[in-house]
């Protein structure tokens, strides 16, 4: 009943201890990771949310009254068109900022959850 050859069983004991040491290195380090990310994707969020806060209470704002002014000038002819096309496309470009600022800030909020 006693075992003579027991170097495999400690050896089998050896490299399960290796292996489950190795695993919760693995685990700490994923999980340093994770939060290391966590707090990219908070910062990025804060950052967005400023941007769309921004251009929700003065981006879009004026350059709503940008558009109502340019076209009453050029229904009036006080501005030709070129000039008309130019500031339309700057008011658009303003509203498209705005459009990519939210898509960035759902964007980083999918990722939070993701991570969470």
């Amino acid at each position: 009943s006693i075992p003579v050859f027991s170097q495999a069983q400690r050896a089998r004991v050896n490299a399960s201890k290796i292996t489950e040491s190795i695993t919760e290195n693995q685990l700490q380090a994923t999980g340093a990771y994770l939060q290391n990310r966590y707090k990219q994707f908070l910062e990025s969020y804060r950052s967005n949310l400023e941007i769309v806060n921004y251009y929700e209470n003065e981006g879009l704002k004026s350059a709503d009254v940008v558009t109502e002014t340019i076209q009453k000038q050029f229904v009036n002819g006080e501005i030709n068109y070129l000039d008309f096309v130019i500031l339309i496309n700057q008011a658009i470009n303003i509203q498209s900022n705005y459009a990519d600022a939210v898509k960035a800030l759902n964007d980083t909020i999918i990722q939070i959850n993701y991570i969470n």
